[in-house]
């Protein structure tokens, strides 16, 4: 009898321990998967301002359901001081070897706070193995047509 037991006791010990393993692999397959990319390039504005070294981050949201661009240290303009911001809630229209995004109107974000000042519009960017590049309308004047931005970057590995 005190075998009986003691069988069923390590029995059911091993099929607790084999559920919970179960359960620890199925959450770690439901989270988004981490993509992140860093690239180096060029940024652009209509005045001529020219800014060269720029580094950024394209990645997926916390949420796995949209992507943010990260510019580090960038200024559009030798009038204007250097910060980072971030374009978020970027939607994906397509998706294959190339990644495209276009959104009419894209409000930046600096220091977890809409920047509306910069606001941009006809944003569009594509995105592939290699390189990120994207141009819009807006920015440091916040009227469309009246400046443009673009940033060109390689993929830094």
């Amino acid at each position: 009898m005190k075998k009986l037991k003691l069988i069923l006791l390590f029995t059911f010990g091993l099929s607790l321990f084999v559920a919970c393993n179960e359960q620890e692999e199925t959450k770690q397959d439901n989270k988004p998967q981490d993509e992140h990319f860093d690239f180096i390039g060029q940024v652009k504005s209509s005045s001529g301002y020219e800014q060269d070294s720029v580094k950024s981050n394209f990645y997926k949201d916390k949420t796995g359901e949209s992507y943010t661009l990260y510019l580090k240290d960038v200024t559009f303009s030798d009038k204007m001081p250097m910060v980072s911001f971030e374009l978020k809630n970027l939607e994906i229209q397509s998706s294959g070897e190339d990644t495209i995004i276009n959104m009419d109107t894209l409000v930046p974000y600096w220091n977890n706070a809409p920047f509306a000042t910069m606001t941009l519009y006809k944003f569009q960017a594509k995105i592939s193995k290699d390189s990120l590049i994207f141009t819009s309308e807006g920015g440091a004047s916040s009227s469309v047509g009246e400046s443009s931005l673009s940033y060109k970057a390689k993929r830094n590995q």
